[in-house]
């Protein structure tokens, strides 16, 4: 979510112009990390695409990422650089914005990104049970952690429940109404008869577990969490 409403200066650009804009903003920051030692695995962020469809405007950035193996000869360890590609997504009309990113680590520094081409303070949002809830609803989860808050010789202090029929049992929503739920794996339909599993953090984190189309995916996003 972003904290401000998104200035209008960025989406008034030519799409070249943006794309420039968001290069310079990635090499500031970029030297930044380097020179606080920061990110030490990823290397040569550019923005490479920068798209407006359906009032979204979408920016394709690749970096590096460094794979570490050992040589199968030598058994010395060795490294290469592997090319990557991160997707921000950002409504203007919803005040949203969405990073699609394959590494933990490059979290924080894309949200301050996000926030240096906005203007906006971005807010990474805890996904509290009540909203997840809300969000995707308590009857599509299918596994769920959960911590209990005031532990005795009744209940253990953390606990798994995995069931296809999860919903439907009586003890799971005892747990979920007594309980903080800090993780859960949700299934959701997609289309007309497909589902997607998705993976919720309360640390504001998303992973889908399914082959999307980027638009399919994009749309998906942006629909949950408006």
């Amino acid at each position: 979510m972003l904290k401000n409403s998104i200035v209008s200066s960025l989406f008034d650009k030519s799409l070249e112009e943006q794309e420039q804009f968001v290069n310079k903003k990635l090499q500031e920051l970029s030297d930044s990390w380097t020179a606080q030692g920061l990110l030490p695995d990823f290397q040569s962020f550019k923005a490479t695409a920068v798209r407006l469809e359906k009032g979204i405007l979408e920016i394709i950035i690749e970096y590096e990422s460094k794979y570490n193996y050992r040589h199968t000869e030598t058994r010395q360890l060795a490294y290469v650089y592997q090319l990557e590609e991160a997707i921000i997504w950002i409504s203007k009309e919803k005040n949203v914005a969405i990073v699609k990113i394959k590494y933990a680590p490059l979290v924080e520094s894309f949200r301050n990104l996000l926030a240096s081409i906005t203007n906006s303070e971005a807010i990474r949002f805890q996904l509290t049970k009540s909203i997840v809830n809300e969000i995707f609803g308590f009857d599509s989860i299918i596994n769920a952690h959960y911590v209990e808050p005031q532990a005795d010789d009744r209940y253990v202090e953390k606990k798994t429940y995995s069931d296809k029929n999860f919903r439907h049992k009586e003890e799971s929503r005892l747990t979920d109404q007594r309980c903080e739920r800090p993780s859960s794996f949700h299934s959701l339909p997609v289309g007309e008869d497909s589902h997607v599993g998705v993976a919720v953090n309360e640390r504001g984190r998303l992973s889908i577990y399914k082959q999307m189309k980027k638009t399919d995916l994009r749309d998906f996003a942006i629909e949950k969490v408006k």
